[in-house]
Order: C-alpha cells, then structure tokens, then sequence
C-alpha cells in the first residue's frame, strides 16, 4: 500500500491486486485479500475522501504582521515564506504570549508546532535565562520540532537539545551540559536522563506536552505523570492533542492551571484520505506498478508502507 501525500487537507490511498480478481494473496501491508465472490466491487473496500475545506475557510483572517511579535521573529516568519498564521496559531499564540496555560486541540498538520514556538521564542528573547521542556512520543516528531526550531531561531543564538531512544546518549549528555533553550525528548530518553542526574526538570518554567494522545496510546501515561512531577509549580503549560479522553483530562486536571481551550480539530485526520484500489495486471509486478504511479505529476510527495523492516529497506533500495 502507498499514500499520497495531500497534507493535512486530503491525500489518496491505494491497495494493490493482481489481475482482473483478487486472490488470496499478501498485499502491501502483507496481509491478505478475501477470495470471495464479488470482490471486484472495489467500492466495498475503500471510500472517498470527504470535501476539503475551501481555501477561505482555511486561512486565518489575520497576517503575521498583525501579531505582537517582535521584528526578529517576523523576519524569521517572512524568511520561511509565511504569510497568514493557521486557526490553532492565530487562536493560541496571543494567549500564549500572556502567559496562559493553553490545551490546544488539533489534529496533526494544522500547524501546531509554530502555535506553541512562535510564542516561546519570543519569551527567550525577552528573558535568555527561560527554558523550555518540550515533550514527544516519537523520535520522528521530536526530529520535526527541532529542526523546526532551528529554521526559526537561525542567527538568534538559541540553542536546543534533542534527547530521543536510539541515539547517542553521550553525544546527548554533551548537549545538555551546554545548557540549552529547548529541550525536545521523548518520555523514556528524558528519565534516562534524570536517573543520571544529568536533567534537573526544576530548572524549566515551560513545557509543551505535544500528541498527548499519542503517547497516552503508547503506555507513557506513568511517564508523563511523573515529569510533570519534577517540574517547578510555577510554570507555563502547554498541552496539545488531537482527543480527550478521560486519561487525558486527568493529566490536564494535575498538569495544567486555568487553561484556556482552543480547538480547530473538525473531522478525523483519516477523513481527509481518498482509498483506491491498483490492480497489478498479468505479467507486470507490484513495483513496477508502483514506479509508474510515482512517475504521475500529481504523486509529488508519497508514504510508502511496508509489514517488515526488511521488505521496506528492499523496496527502498529498488527504488
């Protein structure tokens, strides 16, 4: 199976069958398709997209020339070709900047990242001695966010450390005796830390807990409570997640004070993904199917997904 990338407003996602019927045979995934009769009804099996947003209903009625941000951070916004901020950072930044705890409610890809720090650069220019603890479920996500960071702060001279599983630990240890701004980890690689006694967490008066529900879903729910336990009471937070569930407000009833709301989360992410079935005709192959779909000018951007670690670095090579 490959996706389409289509952001966070619609993309296209597709199986692969062999011939004019399906036979029990592995698909991309790995798994297997029914043999049963009336499979070539492909309409049993995917569904389209719903309609995507108009394009005024998604842009924010503001610039970023109308925020109370300083130049520095304007000129940084302009230089990354930004022009209007999103809903979740038109609503959350100016709260933020108040000094607000925030629960930001959004699905990925609507621009949360620069939601939470837009305002937190800000805060550092004003006052070098702010840290920030930003904490993430995945190595990936927390990659994201660094290098998100790093586009928006080159030349401010301020730092950042990625502490994520699967890396150097020393090389991390390293990084974190510099004293960073922004520390972005994840739960596991962060205790690490803290057991070494090389994090002291009551040094850090900010701290943004992004997909909540996504680390909730990975059993890091004991984690979060107890980093949130070594943080100074005296803090600004900032929670993201795309749900609530009852685990997730019982993080926000012991995590977070006074906090103000703002959800731009309207549909689920998978809504916005149009299914279809590829079938691999009669002498041709998977990949060979698949390279003439990447050669198509509208697949710009694609994900691809494999069952095993070995099959995908295969593919990747081939490709």
């Amino acid at each position: 199976m490959y996706k389409s990338n289509g952001g966070s407003r619609g993309g296209s996602k597709f199986s692969f069958s062999k011939g004019s019927r399906f036979a029990p045979r592995k698909n991309f995934h790995g798994g297997r398709y029914s043999s049963r009769s009336g499979v070539n009804d492909v309409s049993k099996y995917v569904r389209g997209a719903e309609a995507a947003p108009t394009e005024e209903a998604v842009k924010a009625s503001m610039l970023f020339s109308d925020m109370p941000l300083s130049d520095i951070v304007k000129a940084a916004i302009v230089r990354r070709g930004f022009e209007h901020p999103t809903p979740i950072q038109e609503q959350a930044i100016p709260h933020i900047m108040e000094g607000k705890d925030v629960i930001g409610i959004a699905n990925t890809g609507t621009g949360k990242t620069g939601a939470f720090l837009l305002p937190l650069l800000e805060k550092i220019l004003k006052d070098r001695n702010q840290k920030v603890l930003i904490v993430v479920p995945t190595r990936e996500l927390g990659t994201q966010i660094r290098d998100e960071l790093r586009e928006f702060s080159n030349n401010m001279g301020i730092y950042s450390s990625l502490v994520i599983g699967g890396a150097n630990m020393h090389a991390q240890i390293t990084q974190i005796r510099r004293n960073p701004h922004f520390v972005i980890g994840t739960p596991g690689r962060l205790k690490d830390l803290i057991e070494r006694r090389v994090l002291n967490l009551s040094n850090f008066h900010n701290v943004v807990l992004d997909e909540v529900d996504r680390m909730v879903d990975m059993g890091f729910i004991q984690d979060i409570r107890h980093l949130i336990s070594l943080l100074p009471k005296e803090r600004q937070s900032l929670f993201f997640s795309a749900t609530i569930s009852p685990q997730i407000n019982s993080i926000i009833q012991t995590f977070l004070m006074n906090p103000v709301t703002v959800s731009v989360r309207t549909r689920e992410t998978s809504k916005n993904v149009h299914q279809n079935v590829v079938k691999v005709e009669p002498g041709s192959t998977k990949i060979r199917t698949l390279e003439g779909l990447l050669e198509k000018e509208e697949l710009k951007k694609v994900l691809i997904f494999g069952r095993t670690k070995h099959g995908v670095e295969r593919l990747s090579g081939h490709l």
